[in-house]
Formats: C-alpha cells, structure tokens, sequence
C-alpha cells in the first residue's frame, strides 16, 4: 500500500505526540498510584487508632459498668430479672438498653452448667422479641464450654442470631462477653460470667468511615463485630475466612499496612491490636474506591489527551498540506523534464529545506543541458575516433613472413582506440628490416603519427629502387617527413634493425627508443647439468626521436649473429607497465625474464613474457600501448617469401 508524503509526515507528527502524551501520562499515573497509594494507607492507619481507642473507651465504660451490676446480679434469686428496680439500681441508662441477660455458670466435673440467668425482658420487649429469644439463643448458639473456660482474659464472642419476635424473625447483632467468677461477691475459680449484649455501640463505632470497612477479629479467625449484620449472622460460630488472619497470626507488629487480594479485587488494608485479649481491629478498602479520585483525574487527562491530539491533527493537516504542496511542484517539474523540457522555473519560496532542493532542481536542469550537449559532442568524437581507428587498423595491418633463415613473433595490446605503437618487417636484397616505433601521447593524434609513419615506410619499401635502405638511411628519410608533416608538434621514438640472411650481421639505428635486447643461448652446462645462463647485451645507438629537428643524425651498430641468437624490440610500455599498487616492472625485469628464456622457441619465449607481464600487473589497467617484436637467425638463406596480410 502506498501512502503520499502528506499522510507519512501526519503519521509521523501523531506518533510523536501520542508517543509522549502516552509517556507523560503513564509515569504521572504511576507516581500519582504510588503517592495516593501511600497516603490512603497513612490515612487507614490513622482511622484505625482512632477506632481503636474508641472501641477501647466504649468496652471500658461498660465493663466498669458490669463490675458494679454484676455482684448484685450473683446475690439474686433467679426469679427476679434485670428490670427489676432494686436490681437495676446503680445500673447506667445504656446498661440497660444494651444488656440482654447475664448468666452464671458453675463448672462441675470440666463442663459448665447454668446456675441463675437474669433477662433484660424490658430490652428484649423493646426490641420486638419474645421472652423465650434468649433460650432460642443458647439452642443456634451455644456457649461450649472451651468458651467458658477461658477466665484469664475477658473473652468476646459474636452470638448473632435470628430470633422470634412479634415479627416473623429478626436478626439481632449479640455479643457475649465472658468474665471470670471472681468479679462476684463469692470469689470462685470454678465460675463463669456470661453477659449477652446487642452490638449497636461497636457497629456504630466501626461505621463511621465512609470510605473503609472496618471489623473486629480474633487472632484465632472468629469474627467479633462488623459493620454489616449479614456478615455477623454469617459467620456467628463459623470461621472468618479472610486473607488478612494469615498475617495476624503471623505478626508481632502492634500495626501494620498491607495489600490483600479479596474476591478477587484488591484491597489495601490495615491491622491493629486492641489490647482487649486476642482482637484486632481491621481496616480495608477498595483500591477501586480509594483510586476513584484517580481514575476520574485519569479520564479527564484523557479527554484533555484526545484534545491535543485534535488539535495536533488539524495542525499537522495544515502543515503537512502546506509542505507537500511544494513537493508536488517538485513532482511536477520531474515529469516535465522527463518529456525532455528542461526550460523550467520553480516559484518557491518557503524559506526552508524544500526551496533549497528547488534551488538544486534548477541548477540539476541547467547542467543537465550541458550534459547532453556534452554527450552528443563526445559521441560524434567516439564515432570519428573509431573511424581513425578503423583506418589505423587497416593501415597498420602488421605483415606475414614466411623465411627460412629467419622467424619474427610480434606483440601488441593498444591502451586506448588508437594505439600509438607502431612495429614492421619486411624483406629486400635477403635484408630483413624490423622497426618500432611509439608516437608520443595517445589517442587520434597519436594515431595520425603512426598512420603517416607506416606510409612513409610503405613508400620507401615499395618504390626505393636498388638496393634496401640502411637502418640509418630510413630514420633519416622518415625524420624529414614526420617533420615536415608536424611541423615539430608530434614526435615519434623508433628502433630499425636490419638483418642480412647470408652473412647474419644485424645492423641497428635508433631515434630515442629503448635500446632491444640481444640474447645468445650457452650450450656450457652447470654442475647441476642444467644449460649455463646466456649472455644478454642492450643494443644501445644514439640518436634523436622522430620530427623533433629536420637534419638530425642518426648513428649505426653493427653486431655478428650466431645460429639461435634472438633480439627483442620493445616499446616503452612493457618496461614502465604497472601493476595496482603503481609499481613499475622494469628494464631489468623484462631484461632477466628474457635471458631466462633463451633456450626456448620464440612462440614460448612470446608466450611466457605476456604470463610475467599479465602476473605482475594482476589486472592493473595500463598508461601505455605494450609492444615487442623478436627474431633471430637461424641459417644461411636459401629461400625468401614476403607477403602482405
């Protein structure tokens, strides 16, 4: 799928924004979460004191209370009930609107008994039930006689129940607090004070906060008092199944703040020990609740979220409308030069990036247009410099020789079209004549040396009458020519060697080349039996190149061959080939690898000098056309045939 700039640079531009707003928003949650975290369990913690030294003062006020009823209580005849008013003197008004009966138990063989009950049946009448409910009690809710038995410390025991009354049944909140018999006046280890209470005192004290439920617990799991009255009727002699008794059990911490996990949501709680035998006071809320604040700021953050990111849309729309409107005019202007109109003006000016390229873009056109005039020139100078090398390489079609007492193996590799080495042999009078030349430079001028040079041989060969020129003869008459012709411009160096058939006498001249190499084998053998190194001579003649002055001299040398001797004619460009680190081979190199070879045919001496060359050079393109001719004698002539290719 492909999608414009415009929608690119938008996608862009909104990853970015959403991108940070998400970052920014994530961390301040998230150390919002922590701090509101922190301070909710502070605040918990501080509620929990507060309930607990209330819940504390209300049980201490009334077990003052009982400490006086009590006594009393013991000395009546059963008969006579809590209501009575020579029983309820001394009683505080909310005694007697919380007591529901007090009983006394006798324990008799490690089993409790009851000995006398009194009924508040005043209270019990208030509260819509039946005389009988207390019995009814003691049927759902018995005490055993483990509760009873427990006098070292005062015990609290939730006795819930739904009990009958002038309604159907009524759920009635009870707690029992049992004491041990020697708060009566009869001082007796053997009983047990069992005071049966509503829990609205200790209910109220637990609902007062809004935000966290808090109840009463003992060490053991039982569940003491709790805010709501399904929660007391539920778990009235049942254990309390609750995360938080795992760390009660546990803890030896008076408070302590922790994070639990019920019905599965999480809650943040608190502990704390009442002081009243093995109960503690729990305080836990809802994160959900306690992080209401939380989320309602995280939505709203939201909604400002979404905000900014409208804007940023509308924003980025313009912006990026603006900046491809450019770039479509760049576009545009592509397509035009692709139909060949490069005649193009670009009016932008938005002073940034985009007119810079637009800038570029014209400046591309214009020299563009040179390019292409460049180009066509440069093709009609390579169509012309294949004509001159067509007609070079007709011109300087090398010859064929067929001879008896003599062999000539050639070499040539141009380094451009128009090579400017140039190499002939031909035969008259039983004279073998063998040249090279090299025009200096490279390319169509140095063609055009060479073309006149093989013409002016071709002249002199063909249409010289009597006997052949003399080496030196040639480079004088050529000298003339070539300067004549260049008027001093181009140059040429050149070697002539001349070889008699009959006698083997090389004579040799030369116009600034490089002096050729003579070789003759030894048929001497080493120690080792292998044939001793030959003998290698530079044939070294001065003289001055080719149409530099029009009455140069050129001197001669004369040297006797032997049977199997071989000379080696070379331009400059095998010597100074180079190879990729710009190293040159060298005189001496070519000189050693020649001398090596001495024994060998001419077609194997040719062969393995390319090999040298070509691993030296390990692929380097060359500066300079190479060259090399080589010949030798090999016997009195007897037969002469010379043909042109």
């Amino acid at each position: 799928m492909r999608l414009s700039l415009k929608y690119k640079l938008l996608g862009v531009f909104l990853l970015v924004v959403v991108s940070g707003i998400s970052t920014f928003f994530f961390f301040t949650r998230k150390t919002f979460l922590q701090d509101k975290k922190l301070f909710v369990l502070d605040w918990s913690l501080t509620t929990l004191k507060a309930s607990t030294s209330e819940i504390k003062l209300e049980l201490k006020g009334r077990l003052d209370e009982l400490q006086v009823m009590l006594p009393r209580l013991f000395s009546a005849p059963e008969s006579t009930g809590v209501s009575d008013p020579k029983i309820m003197q001394g009683l505080s008004n909310r005694s007697s609107q919380e007591v529901l009966a007090v009983t006394f138990y006798q324990a008799t063989g490690g089993n409790y008994s009851p000995i006398r009950r009194h009924t508040n049946k005043n209270l019990l009448e208030s509260l819509g039930l039946k005389a009988e409910a207390l019995k009814h009690l003691d049927q759902v809710r018995p005490l055993s006689s483990t509760d009873l038995a427990n006098q070292s410390q005062l015990v609290l025991i939730n006795r819930s129940v739904r009990l009958e009354g002038t309604t159907p049944t009524k759920q009635l909140p009870v707690l029992t607090l049992i004491f041990n018999g020697n708060m009566v006046s009869d001082p007796s280890s053997d009983t047990a004070i069992a005071v049966d209470m509503t829990q609205d005192f200790l209910q109220k004290t637990l609902k007062q906060s809004e935000l966290a439920t808090l109840f009463l617990v003992t060490k053991k799991g039982d569940l003491v008092s709790h805010p709501d009255d399904d929660q007391l009727l539920t778990f009235s002699g049942k254990p309390f199944d609750h995360p938080v008794l795992k760390r009660i059990q546990t803890t030896s911490l008076p408070r302590e703040a922790l994070e639990i996990e019920l019905n599965k949501e999480a809650y943040l709680a608190n502990l704390a020990n009442t002081g009243i035998g093995d109960v503690y006071l729990v305080s836990q809320i809802k994160q959900a609740d306690a992080f209401r604040a939380l989320s309602i700021l995280t939505r709203q953050s939201f909604e400002i979220g979404l905000l900014i990111i409208s804007l940023a849309l509308i924003a980025s729309v313009i912006f990026s409308a603006k900046l491809t409107e450019n770039i479509k005019k760049l576009e545009s202007a592509a397509r035009e030069i692709g139909t060949g109109n490069f005649d193009l003006k670009m009016k932008i000016s938005s002073g940034d990036e985009v007119e810079k390229v637009a800038t570029a873009f014209e400046w591309m056109t214009g020299k563009i247009v040179s390019l292409l005039k460049e180009t066509a020139e440069k093709a009609r100078m390579e169509e012309e410099l294949a004509t001159a090398s067509l007609i070079q390489n007709t011109i300087l079609t090398p010859p064929q020789l067929q001879i008896d007492a003599t062999e000539v193996v050639p070499f040539y590799k141009s380094a451009s079209e128009c090579g400017g080495d140039l190499w002939d042999a031909f035969v008259k009078n039983n004279k073998l004549t063998v040249l090279l030349g090299d025009a200096t430079g490279h390319g169509a001028p140095a063609a055009i040396v060479t073309a006149v040079v093989k013409s002016c041989v071709a002249t002199l060969t063909e249409f010289h009458t009597g006997t052949a020129l003399t080496p030196t003869e040639m480079l004088t008459r050529i000298n003339e020519i070539v300067y004549r012709s260049c008027k001093g411009q181009l140059l040429m160096t050149m070697s002539v060697a001349q070889l008699d058939l009959d006698s083997g006498v090389l004579t040799l001249a030369n116009a600034g080349h490089e002096a050729p190499f003579h070789v003759r084998p030894t048929k001497t053998l080493t120690p080792e039996g292998k044939p001793a190194k030959p003998k290698t001579d530079a044939l070294f003649v001065r003289g001055e190149r080719l149409g530099f002055q029009a009455n140069s001299v050129y001197d001669s040398l004369t040297v006797q061959l032997e049977p199997g001797d071989t000379v080696l004619v070379y331009s400059d460009g095998i010597s100074e080939a180079n190879n990729q680190e710009g190293k040159i081979w060298g005189e001496r190199a070519l000189k050693n690898t020649f001398a090596a070879l001495a024994h060998e045919s001419l077609e194997t001496i040719k062969s393995s000098l390319v090999k040298a060359l070509d691993d030296f050079s390990q692929g380097a393109t060359q500066k300079d056309d190479i060259t090399f001719v080589l010949f030798g004698w090999k016997k009195t002539q007897e037969r002469t045939t010379s043909k042109a290719a």
